[in-house]
């Protein structure tokens, strides 16, 4: 499958939320589930928001799967 006919649309860039230093993926979830329900053709986890050099690389890694695991969109990983 060529990537140009599964990413049409509105790809948006998401932040990681946190609560107390770690990833709140009860948060990420209902991130993702907002998103996706305004609409949004795809999501871009550790996209542009500015979180990616604070972020270790299994934090990049978690967000990424927990975004993967809940998703009904297409994902670009950041």
């Amino acid at each position: 499958m060529d990537i140009r006919d599964t990413l049409r649309g509105i790809t948006c860039p998401m932040v990681t939320p946190f609560d107390d230093g770690s990833i709140d993926e009860a948060a990420l979830a209902g991130l993702l589930e907002h998103l996706q329900s305004g609409g949004v053709d795809a999501v871009f986890p550790c996209g542009t928001t500015g979180e990616f050099p604070s972020l270790t690389a299994d934090e990049q890694r978690r967000v990424v799967e927990a975004t993967v695991e809940r998703a009904d969109v297409p994902v670009v990983a950041g």
